[in-house]
């Protein structure tokens, strides 16, 4: 049985060198990936760019005398397309639209300088195969991304603001930056507590430290921390995370690498609280007799394999402001050196905060530690993730804990 992957990629990126576009840059990658499935074994080969159905036959077939065992029943009888656009103004234009925002940039703020990219990317991937397969995924998003410093700073940056959507609006770019950069020349003290809320993103790196742990792999071997707490209720009722392939949740195909797609392209693997299963892709979930979710990953000419899932937290119905209720909490925005044990416990030092009401910033912190451990995070420290995203055309949502606080210096 033949099974064939396609994905292209065209994007187009402006880069910015100190408060000037230094260059436009295009990109048109088109990859093709050949699966020939025989005897229980995969043969693989792939191009990019033109290539000869023929000639990748013919390098798959060769792998395939290397009996690389895949053992398992492929995807059949499912043809489904979802198409993602991308919203931009009339007549719009990347670069003129990079000089207009360095324009405002430059002129509300001109003691900074803006560095980095804007780029704007179409994406394809389609997976068909003899037995009535045939996954179409679309997609276009832009990313903006500016690092500001300080002109008088020695630090190579001070910090940065960015997002990755289908919508834009230049306006609410502008202003949301114009919000950072507010905060960030405005110092305030850090309140006299051993204890505050933290507010951070959903893709952080605590959010990854629970991907890690998640891994169906980590779990089934005793590598995970949560290897003994399978089906138990280990962390906050109100704790609900999804792994997903659902495109409202980001950019990223429906369908995972094997060709899989799941009931609202979602699979539940903390509910509530409770740790329900680890997600795996077909190897893992027959080898270990776990729950399949549909998780494999890998290059267009590669042998799928379990890879890091992408989560969704579940908004909790509440705003930021009300997920403080009435407190004033610690938004962390650059935070490097930071690390879990073996155990769970976590450290970081955080080198840009900013202190916030839930509505405004209302100023940037002094460099600060904080620290707690997993099962705290998200378990009695948890308060929630907010119904808000962190931009109104992002992906990611604020998720706020307590942990313990102190200043670095």
């Amino acid at each position: 049985m033949k099974e064939i992957y396609n994905r292209t990629e065209k994007s187009s990126t402006v880069n910015i060198v100190n408060n000037e576009i230094h260059s436009l840059r295009n990109k048109n990658i088109s990859s093709t990936g050949l699966r020939i499935y025989k005897d229980n074994c995969m043969g693989v080969s792939g191009a990019q760019g033109s290539y000869s159905i023929a000639e990748l036959e013919q390098k798959a077939l060769g792998m395939l005398k290397m009996q690389i065992p895949y053992p398992y029943q492929t995807e059949a009888d499912n043809k489904q397309t979802i198409e993602k656009k991308l919203n931009l103004p009339d007549n719009f234009n990347l670069m003129l639209e990079t000089q207009e925002i360095l324009n405002a940039m430059t002129a509300a703020y001109p003691d900074f300088i803006f560095s980095y990219n804007i780029y704007q990317e179409e994406t394809e991937s389609r997976l068909q195969n003899e037995n009535g397969l045939d996954l179409l995924y679309k997609d276009a998003y832009l990313a903006l991304g500016l690092i500001f410093k300080e002109k008088q700073s020695a630090n190579i940056m001070d910090g940065y603001f960015g997002y990755a959507g289908r919508d834009y609006d230049r306006n609410t770019f502008i202003q949301e930056y114009q919000k950072i950069l507010k905060a960030y020349i405005t110092p305030v003290s850090l309140p006299v507590a051993t204890e505050l809320p933290i507010i951070m993103t959903t893709d952080s790196i605590c959010v990854s430290k629970l991907n890690g742990e998640l891994n169906g792999l980590q779990i089934a071997t005793g590598a995970s921390l949560f290897t003994s707490h399978m089906g138990k209720e280990t962390f906050h009722k109100d704790l609900t995370i999804w792994q997903t392939h659902n495109p409202e949740d980001g950019i990223h195909p429906f369908f995972d690498m094997e060709g899989h797609v799941n009931p609202g392209m979602r699979v539940p693997l903390i509910e509530n609280g409770r740790i329900l299963n680890g997600y795996t892709d077909k190897k893992v979930a027959q080898k270990y007799n776990l729950p399949y979710t549909g998780c494999a990953s890998g290059i267009y000419d590669s042998i799928p394999k379990l890879a890091q899932a992408e989560l969704k937290l579940k908004p909790s119905g509440k705003s930021l402001k009300q997920l403080l209720n009435g407190k004033l909490g610690i938004y962390m925005y650059i935070s490097s050196g930071g690390d879990f044990t073996s155990k769970g416990d976590f450290a970081t030092p955080v080198q840009l905060a900013f202190l916030t009401d839930g509505e405004n910033l209302l100023g940037r912190l002094p460099e600060l530690n904080i620290s707690s451990n997993i099962f705290r995070m998200f378990g009695t420290d948890y308060i929630g993730v907010s119904k808000e995203k962190t931009y109104p055309h992002d992906f990611s949502h604020y998720l706020v804990m307590n942990m313990k606080v102190s200043k670095l210096y």
